[in-house]
């Protein structure tokens, strides 16, 4: 007999178990390892309430795991809650036996009862994910460029070393770029312990006139040669900022490192980032046809579900839709069913009509597509160039996206 439940203190040593087999390349099989994430484990289940661990179990046995957690999430300048799934992971010999499935049907479940109707997650295999209604979200953009292209800050240098005494300030300065930043998450507390825990994270903070502390970096310094101790990469790891200064300081200290690394890898959701180099060209040396060069390489992250569209429109209420006024029927497609919704908004304001007519305008799409879209990450009109979207009305499909078009696509820095 299988059952579903929350996983007891006395059984984390099954979920390391699991765990380790499921993401070897992260983890350190030693016993003294083993130990180790277990104490991480217990320290979320102390310190973070909102993170809560489940598991299949057969009999005594645990056969699948996953953590449940509830973010504090900024989605267009109001904070609301938002589910999470984060390493869901199935025992070796228990695999292709719809297990994963079981989990993700459980989860969902978990936040719809709580009237929670977002969850995200941060993929291990996109496409099993996009099959089962999550959409893709925003592409990261990683930079790798030589640490001599970075601007130099012409101000006074009000830069510092951080430690844990300054968590606080750190976590004041991480809140504030939230408020600004459509998608960002409140830091759960596990996250902050392992960024102090690394012995080779390095912390700098930006300090404003007032003292307060108002950005911040993690970065660390990694070898880039086996036979050549001299060449050095800054790894930046986390870049916090509330305006365009504050960038520009903590950008400026990077500069500073030039006698001593020679190149530096940022991650950034912003797509004119390159601006920011005398010369965006990539390290790689890469060109493409037409006399194009590698400035960057994307990868894709976070993916969103809409468990409950009806719910969802309730939660973010304080959405205007860009004042807009447009009528349209929309069907989402599943693998299991279709749902079809005759929405109507007028000065901003949304509402599903119960009726069973149709509107002039009718789109139909996948679920997994119209979350994304519904979040920030795409448009209407970028899927139906994809073949994506099907729509009885090309003149009315721009008015739609005008609806539902944010500046930018939602930022998230969570790693759960």
């Amino acid at each position: 007999m299988r059952e579903i439940r929350e996983i007891k203190i006395v059984e984390m040593d099954q979920y390391c178990e699991i765990a380790f087999h499921s993401y070897p390349s992260f983890k350190d099989f030693s016993d003294k390892g083993k130990k180790g994430f277990i104490h991480e484990m217990l320290f979320i289940r102390k310190h973070d309430p909102d993170i809560k661990f489940y598991g299949m179990f057969e009999g005594k046995k645990l056969i699948a795991q996953m953590r449940l957690l509830i973010f504090e999430m900024n989605f267009l300048n109001a904070t609301i809650r938002v589910g999470g799934l984060g390493s869901l992971a199935v025992h070796l010999l228990y695999k292709k036996q719809g297990i994963a499935r079981e989990m993700i049907d459980f989860c969902e479940k978990y936040f719809l009862d709580q009237k929670i109707p977002l969850v995200a997650l941060l993929p291990f295999s996109p496409p099993f994910y996009y099959n089962k209604g999550y959409g893709y979200g925003t592409k990261m953009n990683r930079y790798i460029v030589q640490t001599s292209v970075l601007p130099r800050y012409a101000g006074e240098n009000t830069c510092d070393f951080a430690t844990k005494k300054d968590l606080s300030k750190l976590k004041k300065a991480h809140s504030e770029m939230m408020a600004q930043t459509h998608g960002m998450a409140e830091k759960m507390s596990y996250e902050w312990e392992n960024n102090f825990s690394d012995p080779e994270n390095l912390f700098i903070k930006s300090i404003d006139q007032q003292g307060e502390t108002d950005g911040y970096a993690i970065f660390k310094f990694k070898s880039t040669h086996p036979d050549n101790y001299t060449k050095i990469q800054i790894l930046v790891r986390e870049l916090i900022y509330t305006n365009r200064e504050v960038l520009s300081k903590l950008i400026g200290f990077f500069a500073n490192q030039g006698d001593q690394a020679q190149t530096i890898e940022i991650k950034t959701y912003e797509e004119d980032f390159h601006y920011l180099f005398s010369n965006p060209l990539s390290c790689s040396e890469n060109a493409t046809d037409y006399g194009y060069f590698e400035t960057n390489t994307q990868y894709i992250g976070n993916m969103y579900k809409i468990l409950d569209l009806p719910l969802m429109l309730k939660h973010v209420e304080h959405r205007k839709y860009n004042n807009q006024n447009i009528c349209f029927t929309l069907t989402l497609i599943e693998s299991s069913r279709n749902q079809t919704y005759n929405i109507v908004i007028k000065d901003g304001d949304i509402g599903i009509e119960q009726t069973k007519k149709t509107f002039g305008l009718r789109i139909a799409l996948t679920l997994s597509d119209f979350s994304s879209v519904f979040v920030g990450a795409t448009t209407f009109r970028r899927l139906y160039d994809a073949g994506r979207l099907e729509c009885s009305d090309m003149n009315k499909l721009m008015s739609l996206d005008a609806a539902f078009v944010v500046e930018r696509g939602p930022v998230c820095w969570s790693d759960y």
